[in-house]
């Protein structure tokens, strides 16, 4: 990810920034989308099914889900940066704890809404995967990871075209690759 290309590059306000504004475009992309899903939902459904009870439920899930896109578009976007900046654990846990609390919270909504609990259930746990994702990655301590780029002696025992290819980068005043 762009994330990681930052911190690769040893720039870790860059890489807090390009989370920041993919999370930006990303919410302002989604935003339309969800809409449009929510407006034509039974005309989405009924391309892929023609029964009208199963294109009931499918446009009342799309309803439902399309309200918090916006949540899942961020969720995506700080796992992404999380992942970029190798730090898996707390993007994996955030999502272990917030799509296992969707089983027990849609038997409890199950009784009193129906199959939309189980849709109001995944919304729900979207409304908390977000802000957890994006709070794991505000509070990383973020640098220059050590494995995340290969020094001149890795890159020959790797490929030796490409170490030569950075010597003459460097010889031409452009600076070795990252």
């Amino acid at each position: 990810t762009c994330v990681g290309q930052w911190l690769g590059a040893r720039n870790v306000e860059n890489a807090r920034r390009t989370a920041d504004a993919a999370a930006k475009v990303a919410v302002a992309t989604i935003v339309p989308v969800a809409v449009l899903t929510a407006a034509f939902a039974p005309n989405a459904a009924s391309i892929f099914v023609q029964d009208a009870l199963v294109v009931d439920v499918a446009a009342d899930y799309l309803r439902i889900v399309s309200l918090v896109f916006p949540f899942m578009a961020i969720e995506s976007v700080f796992e992404g940066a999380l992942i970029g900046a190798q730090r898996t654990m707390p993007a994996f846990f955030v999502t272990l704890v917030g799509s296992g609390l969707r089983v027990p919270l849609s038997l409890l909504l199950l009784p009193h809404l129906g199959v939309n609990g189980v849709w109001t259930a995944i919304a729900l746990t979207s409304l908390f995967k977000a802000p957890a994702k994006w709070l794991a990655f505000r509070a990383l301590r973020l640098h220059h990871h050590p494995h995340g780029a290969a020094t001149k002696q890795q890159q020959q025992q790797l490929s030796p075209n490409d170490a030569k290819d950075d010597d003459d980068d460097e010889r031409s005043g452009l600076g070795p690759s990252k």
